[in-house]
């Protein structure tokens, strides 16, 4: 049975259940938007038992890899497998070139970047959830990543002028115009008119 909600309320992660019951604990996921978090765990329950082995593999590659590094600054590190390395940048921060080697992911020239007001790591737009005006109300915040892209995008469009147009001057035909099919022939010059004058001489209208 679907696990349907409402009476939604975002400051107290709480909502009304059909299967639950009333004030049942909700949460805010950017793939799912706003679920039960009972449906979540019975959907994940499910599928360990419905998928055993692809869980238990899924498990181990979540597991912390053992090449943990010391400083995990950038700086010249030691791995506690590998020794003394220079550590690769990757994601948020650094790891040990031994790893990223066996992961096979490719190169990465410097960790993900910071807010530089609150430090928060920016999302793929170059935008920070708690700090860009468009993006700090609670809706926008729990938003995928793209919706998150395409409301700042429609935000900026709202800001042209209206009334703005493209190309306000008239666009000159060519002298000699070109045919399209192949082993024809033109003969003469074109006529040497704007376009707006050619449409208007023929009884077309843009």
């Amino acid at each position: 049975m679907k696990h349907s909600l409402t009476n939604k309320d975002k400051a107290a992660l709480t909502a009304d259940c059909s299967v639950c019951g009333p004030a049942v604990p909700i949460k805010l996921n950017g793939r799912y938007g706003i679920v039960c978090v009972e449906a979540r765990r019975q959907a994940r329950r499910n599928y360990k038992k419905a998928h055993p082995e692809r869980a238990r593999a899924q498990k181990a590659a979540s597991t912390p890899s053992l090449h943990r590094l010391t400083l995990r600054n950038g700086d010249p590190d030691t791995c506690a497998i590998c020794g003394p390395v220079q550590p690769k940048p990757w994601g948020r921060g650094y790891m040990c070139p031994k790893l990223h080697e066996e992961k096979r992911w490719p190169e990465q020239s410097a960790p993900d970047p910071q807010c530089p007001i609150c430090k928060r790591y920016l999302d793929k737009y170059g935008a920070c959830l708690r700090c860009d005006d468009d993006l700090s109300d609670l809706d926008a915040r729990y938003m995928p990543v793209e919706a998150r892209g395409m409301r700042k995008l429609m935000a900026q469009l709202e800001n042209i002028p209206v009334g703005l147009t493209i190309a306000t001057a008239e666009t000159q035909l060519p002298s000699t115009p070109e045919v399209a099919v192949h082993g024809w022939k033109t003969l003469g010059d074109g006529p040497k008119v704007s376009a707006d004058d050619w449409m208007r001489q023929n009884g077309h209208r843009w």
